[in-house]
């Protein structure tokens, strides 16, 4: 029997997309489901620039902290300084501007603990692409698992 190529090809795009998430020997799998949803639609969000459904990705502490405390609700300086890291060309330090991003690719998301996820996303513009390192929080809202963005890995 012959395997068309097309399906060949979608088979090693999943293969490779699933093996992009690491995680715990006795991670379960329930967070595993939500982990996947999580990342399934945030390349989509970032690229189209719906900078409102991306702050639905973030951690709701985080975000209280960050954008309603310390940014006193300023929605464009806080997703402005969401995706900052090195220059995977000459690592320079600097932020993509969230309306600006023409790349977004999920590198790496690693569970260090049972609530604690580092992602390493590589994000760019028409000029740079940085190494944007952040961590995504697992918490429990109304008995359903929640993914959040946190903020930068130190």
């Amino acid at each position: 029997m012959k395997i068309k190529p097309l399906i060949l090809l979608a088979i090693l795009f999943l293969l490779s997309a699933c093996s992009s998430v690491k995680y715990l020997d006795n991670t379960h799998s329930d967070d595993k489901k939500a982990m996947k949803m999580f990342l399934k639609e945030l390349p989509k969000v970032v690229l189209e620039q719906h900078y409102t459904i991306l702050m639905m990705y973030m951690d709701a502490d985080y975000l209280k902290e960050q954008h309603d405390g310390f940014l006193n609700g300023n929605d464009l300086q806080f997703v402005n300084e969401i995706f900052c890291g090195d220059d995977i060309n000459d690592n320079s330090y600097h932020c993509i501007e969230q309306q600006k991003i023409t790349f977004f690719e999920i590198k790496l998301v690693e569970q260090v603990e049972d609530t604690k996820y580092k992602a390493l996303f590589i994000v760019g513009d028409n000029k740079n692409k940085v190494a944007c390192k952040l961590l995504i929080s697992k918490k429990m809202v109304d008995g359903k698992i929640k993914m959040g963005i946190v903020g930068a890995v130190g």
